[in-house]
């Protein structure tokens, strides 16, 4: 698995849970708890998916994420046969606690008599699957955005994910960051000069070593690249005047 299960189901995330009846599939939202090493879903007689699990107890389901502005995008995948087990309110509270937070005086009455109410009364049981088969996978991608550098072709410039790995003296040995560098930069090599392309490549090594900086890096490469194109359009308005 490419990253901690326990941790991703543990968010308050929705599952889509796929049964099968006399019409052919469906797919439906639900809330659940992780717990055990089992899915938990309520729910009862008022929801068409405890008859659809009671005729044909194999089900699927996936939680997933998708952010486009991060390219963040992971998945659980689980299979196997539900089980229909009694409620009890402890692990009920535990489950709305995770969506609805910790003060149940704030919460809607709909959720409140959930644990209220008496469930052999109302009918409230537990969907519980222990999945035969789990899988995670983490599809993260590095998303397209606007400031990144084009090449000739017009096209978007790799991003240091897609770069070979560099070799560099600073990958063996730790850089404490402080948030006073451009200081300390002045201070220590002040004196030095330096030329945009050794920049540039000092630059995309820093972005190499650390992946989490590359946007805010990338705009200050742009806005260094563009700082004349400001200045000749200022100029432009002026002639025209």
């Amino acid at each position: 698995m490419d990253f901690d299960v326990d941790a991703f189901l543990e968010r308050p995330l929705t599952a889509r849970v796929a049964t099968h009846g006399a019409t052919g599939p469906t797919v439906r939202p639900a809330w659940f708890l992780w717990e055990d090493g089992a899915f938990w879903i309520l729910t009862g007689p008022w929801a068409r998916l405890l008859p659809l699990v009671r005729k044909e107890p194999r089900v699927a389901l996936v939680v997933d994420e998708c952010d486009l502005a991060t390219g963040l995008v992971r998945q659980v995948i689980g299979r196997g046969t539900a089980e229909v087990v009694p409620f009890d309110v402890p692990r009920g509270r535990r489950k709305l606690s995770r969506y609805l937070g910790p003060d149940e005086a704030g919460w809607d009455e709909r959720f409140v008599r959930y644990l209220r109410d008496d469930p052999e009364q109302r009918g409230t049981v537990w969907l519980r699957l222990r999945p035969d088969r789990l899988v995670a996978k983490d599809l993260s991608y590095v998303p397209s955005r606007p400031g990144i550098p084009w090449d000739d072709g017009r096209r978007p410039r790799p991003l240091s994910r897609d770069r070979p790995a560099v070799t560099h003296p600073t990958r063996s040995r730790t850089v404490y960051f402080t948030d006073r560098g451009i200081e300390e930069l002045e201070k220590r090599r002040g004196e030095e000069e330096v030329s945009l392309a050794w920049l540039s490549e000092q630059l995309r090594t820093f972005v190499d070593l650390n992946p989490d900086f590359e946007v805010p890096v990338e705009r200050l490469a742009t806005w260094l690249a563009r700082l004349d194109d400001e200045d000749d359009e200022d100029d432009d308005d002026e002639n025209e005047d």
